[in-house]
């Protein structure tokens, strides 16, 4: 019998909280639908803690962000799914005030590759108010972020100043005079495409920067996401951003292991094939010590990745 089911749980990490989790009507069967909910402090400024929607995990991809007021309900802002990305939205946070707009930051992260190749968490840094993407961090590993892996997109010369200058590289590359150092800096509208419409709004942003103080407090926000300790640097125990990371790498270590066992599997049926008995049993001989090393060797690889993830992961007890 087919009924509504629903898992509910709370993890909060430094400002981030992960809330409840809907997963569709069978919990026996993988979901088509699921919504997260976060709750990321007051964003709006009416002293009421708001509420962040997104469906990261969809079968479709994943949908549109949504801010909810917390006080009554109605939407804020709707923060569209840049290109080129999966699970948009599987974390989410309030971040200082980023392009000095006197509003809140959202930092939205998603998977830039597709699995099972090496993953890249990228965060995306929204204005509340306008509800453009004003900032991009890449997330390669569990280490600390510094100040200097955020950055501002339209930036194209990276002195933290979105000006004429960065305008001008940017025109220069579009009329095929010049080059652009990163593509990502460029599509300001995180639409996939660097074209005009990214050099109008980059124009629209000439002014903003990025001062040393500003990027420290909001390196030192996301470190709260991806460590739940960052000074801790003898456990390292994960947030929910880092653990993220942590899961999708086991995840990629065991798809390369189990196509490596396919491999080894195809190979040995193959030697079936050969025109004698002596001839099968030397090619048997040979999967066994050259294949089938390779992949015990990566069933290893992904046991201590995953076992990472469970130790990183696991919630354990403070005594400060």
């Amino acid at each position: 019998m087919r009924h509504a089911s629903k898992l509910v749980f709370l993890a909060t990490v430094g400002s981030l909280a992960l809330g409840s989790v809907a997963m569709g009507e069978d919990c026996l069967l993988p979901p088509t639908e699921l919504e997260v909910f976060f709750e990321v402090g007051d964003v709006n400024g009416d002293g009421v803690t708001d509420v962040v929607v997104a469906e990261p995990f969809t079968v479709t991809g994943a949908g549109p962000v949504v801010a909810v007021s917390g006080l009554d309900g109605r939407p804020l802002q709707v923060f569209g799914t840049p290109a080129g990305v999966k699970y948009f939205g599987m974390g989410v946070g309030q971040v200082a005030d980023l392009d000095n707009d006197g509003g809140a930051e959202l930092a939205v992260a998603s998977l830039s590759y597709d699995l099972p190749s090496a993953p890249v968490v990228l965060l995306h840094i929204y204005s509340v108010a306008s509800g453009q993407p004003i900032g991009v961090v890449e997330i390669r590993d569990e280490t600390a972020l510094t100040p200097a892996d955020i950055r501002l997109l339209g930036d194209l010369d990276e002195d933290r100043t979105v000006g004429p200058t960065d305008a001008s590289i940017l025109l220069d590359y579009l009329t095929g005079q010049g080059t652009i150092g990163d593509r990502a800096l460029a599509d300001v509208d995180q639409d996939g495409l660097v074209e005009l419409g990214d050099a109008v709004r980059l124009l629209s942003r000439t002014g903003m920067s990025l001062d040393d103080c500003r990027r420290a407090l909001v390196a030192a926000q996301l470190n709260e996401m991806m460590l739940a300790d960052p000074w801790d640097q003898g456990t390292q125990q994960l947030g929910l951003l880092g653990c993220a990371l942590c899961w999708i790498r086991c995840w990629a270590a065991m798809s390369q292991a189990a196509d490596c066992a396919a491999y080894c599997q195809a190979q040995f049926d193959a030697c079936r094939d050969a025109p004698t008995q002596w001839d099968e049993c030397e090619c048997m001989i040979n999967v066994r010590t050259t294949c089938m090393p390779t992949c015990l060797a990566q069933v290893a690889n992904a046991a201590g990745s995953c076992g990472s993830c469970v130790w990183k992961c696991a919630p354990r007890p403070s005594y400060r």
